[in-house]
C-alpha cells in the first residue's frame, strides 16, 4: 500500500501565501509519521488535504495510484481520523465505536468491535455493568474521562480497519503509559497501516519511522528516522 504527495501546495482562497509549498513524499504501508510544528503552520490543513477534505491549489495525492486529492469518496473506508472534530453521541459504546445506531447486533459477536476496545484498552470499561457495551454514556460523554474519550475515538477509527491512520492531537489526554501502550500495539497489530501522528510533544521517538516539520511558509522537512 502507498500514498503518494507530488509537488503537494496549498493556500487559502483569502490568502497569497501557501500553508503547502510544493511537497512531495511516499509513504509505505508500516510508516509511522510524527508531525511537528509550531501551532498555526498547517499541520491540520495538511492531514485534510492527505484525506481528501480539502482540495490542493496544485499538485497531485494518490493512494495506491487512485487520486484521491479532490475527493474523499474516492479514499473511501480506508482512512480513519481522531482528532479534536471527534465526538461521542448519546448512545452506547458499541454505536459510538461502529456507528451503527440501528440495533439488533450483538457486541460480544462483533470481532471488529472487540479487537478495536483491545488495541485501545477500552475492554475493562464499566466491566461489573450488565450489557455494558450498550450501556449508554450520556450526550457528549458526560460518563468519559477525556482520556477515555480519546480511546473511544482511537477505536472508532480503528473499527473501519483502515489503511491510513489519522491522529490529530488524539493522545494528548492520554497519560503516559496508556499512550505508548495503545500506539505500540497499533504499530504493532496493525503493521499494514500508514499513520500520522500531531501531538503537542512526543513521549517516545522509537515508534515513528518518520518525521514532518512544518516550519512555515509551507516549507516541510522529511526526515527518516
Amino acid at each position: 500500500m502507498k500514498l503518494e504527495l507530488k509537488g503537494l501546495s496549498y493556500s487559502f482562497p483569502d490568502s497569497e501565501s501557501e500553508i503547502v509549498s510544493e511537497f512531495s513524499e511516499l509513504f509505505v504501508a508500516g510508516d509511522f509519521v510524527g508531525i511537528v510544528g509550531e501551532s498555526g503552520r498547517g499541520k491540520s490543513t495538511f492531514l485534510d488535504l492527505v484525506a481528501g477534505l480539502r482540495t490542493p491549489s496544485s499538485g497531485c495525492i494518490s493512494l495506491d495510484g487512485t487520486i484521491v486529492n479532490r475527493n474523499f469518496h474516492a479514499g473511501g473506508n480506508r482512512y480513519g481520523y481522531a482528532g479534536p472534530n471527534s465526538f461521542v453521541f448519546g448512545a452506547s459504546l458499541y454505536e459510538n465505536v461502529t456507528l451503527n445506531f440501528e440495533g439488533g447486533k450483538d457486541p460480544q459477536r462483533d470481532s471488529r468491535f472487540l479487537k478495536a476496545l483491545q488495541l485501545c484498552n477500552l475492554e475493562s470499561l464499566f466491566l461489573d455493568e450488565h450489557d455494558r457495551f450498550l450501556q449508554l454514556l450520556g450526550e457528549g460523554g458526560r460518563e468519559l474521562s477525556a482520556g477515555q474519550k480519546q480511546r473511544l475515538f482511537l477505536a472508532r477509527a480503528l473499527y473501519r480497519e483502515p489503511d491510513v491512520l489519522i491522529l490529530d492531537e488524539a493522545t494528548n489526554s492520554l497519560d503516559e503509559q496508556n499512550e505508548t501502550e495503545i500506539l505500540h500495539r497499533i504499530k504493532e497489530k496493525r503493521s499494514a497501516l500508514i499513520t500520522f501522528l500531531v501531538a503537542h510533544h512526543f513521549r517516545d521517538f522509537s515508534i515513528l519511522t518518520k518525521v514532518l516539520d512544518f516550519q512555515g511558509n509551507g516549507k516541510i522537512i522529511s526526515s527518516s528516522l
